[in-house]
């Protein structure tokens, strides 16, 4: 990008930039590909809305969305520093902005899975769905690295947030909280997704044999962290078998968390605690597995 085309963008994405230099997740080979969604990028700040961000596409143009009222209210409820919490929101959505394109996905997981015998009435959101579950990881996670660096005085190298241990629960009707629910523990220091940190780690591990999260960065944003992983489970006696469910979990588990946040209006009968609690079950069963085979390696 020359300097010119660099002055041109807001200045919270020449920040975003800048952080992506220093944490080392910009490199010859993904550069160019960030910039290029960056540089048609542009942040809205819009009002009375009920998410503190939002990214949108419009073709080749990228629209973050950030509602600063709901991000105020968020932080005086969780007595957060309210600029800390702006910018998390920001450089959260900016990294969605940076990143592979949910059409791109798709494509890449209908391709590994196309010559495979499944059924997909158990798992109808998977093109793409069960990805999402790393690109909120990458996207809280970075989100977080970012505003300790640029508070750094403040957090002198410690973390955003403290790890805490808490419960997930998900209720069939989040109208009726008191109806049929399912709860799990976990622990987790992502101020949002943690629910899902464990579902996303135990993947990585799977796939390289230990939770390593700077190259989880590094092939997520060159593009080939898809490739990579299905080459991998390829490997494996079933493994691609295997690789289908898991994404078939993780795409489930993450439309019910989005359902119990409130991101889908209404409610859908369809998206039951038995499906929830089987998805949950099978994922760790399967995944357990593939670690352990990994690590024998």
């Amino acid at each position: 990008m020359k300097k010119e085309d660099f002055n041109k963008i807001q200045p919270e994405i020449q920040e975003y930039i800048q952080y992506m230099i220093d944490l080392k997740i910009i490199n010859s080979e993904n550069k160019e590909k960030i910039l290029d969604k960056l540089s048609h990028t542009k942040i809205e700040r819009v009002h009375n809305e009920t998410f503190g961000g939002k990214t949108l596409r419009q073709g080749k143009d990228i629209i973050v969305q950030i509602c600063e009222n709901q991000i105020k209210l968020e932080s005086e409820k969780s007595k957060q520093d309210y600029n800390e919490a702006l910018y998390e929101n920001i450089f959260h959505e900016l990294t969605h902005a940076s990143s592979i394109l949910d059409d791109e996905i798709e494509e890449k997981i209908t391709t590994i899975f196309s010559k495979l015998n499944t059924n997909n009435n158990d798992f109808p959101y998977i093109n793409y769905q069960g990805y999402t579950i790393i690109n909120e990881f990458i996207a809280q996670s970075i989100a977080q690295k970012m505003v300790t660096e640029k508070y750094k005085e403040k957090y002198n190298g410690e973390n955003l947030y403290k790890k805490k241990h808490s419960t997930f629960t998900y209720n069939e009707n989040r109208f009726a909280p008191n109806g049929s629910s399912f709860s799990y523990e976990y622990d987790s220091s992502l101020n949002y997704y943690g629910e899902i940190e464990e579902f996303a780690l135990k993947f990585i591990e799977s796939v390289y044999g230990k939770r390593d999260i700077e190259r989880l960065y590094n092939d997520h944003f060159n593009g080939d962290f898809i490739e990579k992983t299905a080459n991998e489970f390829s490997k494996r006696k079933n493994g691609l078998d295997n690789l289908y469910q898991l994404f078939g979990n993780m795409s489930n588990i993450i439309t019910y968390d989005y359902y119990q946040q409130g991101y889908y209006p209404g409610h859908y009968p369809s998206l039951t605690v038995d499906k929830f609690k089987k998805s949950v079950t099978e994922f760790n069963k399967i995944i357990d597995f593939e670690i352990e085979r990994q690590q024998s390696i």
